[in-house]
């Protein structure tokens, strides 16, 4: 699972982009699209006091550790297509390694 959070971007111009986003990423890391999330929550980037909001964007890319001789690609391409949104781009690259990833599916039930 690949989890790309976006701070300090409109929620609704993030669904935008990430629909760019998630094409070129799942062709570069090679996995399935249903693995890759994106996160683009309400909130506000304050900085020295002001709203910098759409100012700035700061990015968190939480991947598996088998991906960290790519994370220069994925930072380019994703800094690539948001640069011309916003002034500030700033990364953070996170390696999870694999005994610390856990993911479960519940069944629906139907009463």
């Amino acid at each position: 699972m690949i989890i790309i959070k976006l701070f300090g971007m409109d929620s609704y111009e993030a669904i935008r982009y990430t629909k760019k986003l998630e094409k070129k990423l799942v062709d570069l890391y090679q996995i399935n699209e249903d693995e890759i999330e994106f996160y683009a929550g309400e909130g506000f980037i304050i900085h020295n006091g002001f709203e910098q909001t759409n100012f700035r964007l700061n990015i968190e890319i939480e991947a598996p550790e088998q991906y960290e001789e790519i994370e220069n690609e994925v930072k380019d391409t994703i800094t690539d297509i948001l640069r011309d949104e916003n002034v500030s781009i700033s990364c953070l690259l996170t390696s999870i390694l694999p005994m610390n990833i856990f993911s479960m599916t519940s069944p629906i039930r139907f009463i």
